[in-house]
């Protein structure tokens, strides 16, 4: 979750007590941070509601739906420039 830890320090919560709101261990919020872990759906939404935010600005979602469209779209282009066989 890219935005985690900006988003858990601007609302003034410290690891463990956002972990005690989500009911997850310090230690998982670590990992959600560190990038080593992701969060479940339902844990995600109750991070989303904690740090009253979306999911989608939570994970970043525009940018990472650009950059996905991006890299589809010149495999796409790729595949459209093969010979017809």
């Amino acid at each position: 979750m890219l935005r985690l830890k900006e988003l858990r320090l601007k609302s003034g919560f410290s690891q463990q007590e956002l972990a005690f709101m989500v009911g997850v261990k310090a230690s998982t919020i670590s990992n959600y941070e560190q990038g080593t872990r992701e969060p479940d759906i339902e844990t995600m939404i109750k991070i989303a509601i904690v740090l009253n935010v979306t999911v989608d600005e939570l994970i970043s979602f525009q940018e990472k739906y650009e950059q996905l469209h991006e890299e589809l779209l010149n495999k796409i282009q790729e595949k459209e420039k093969e010979p017809k066989s």
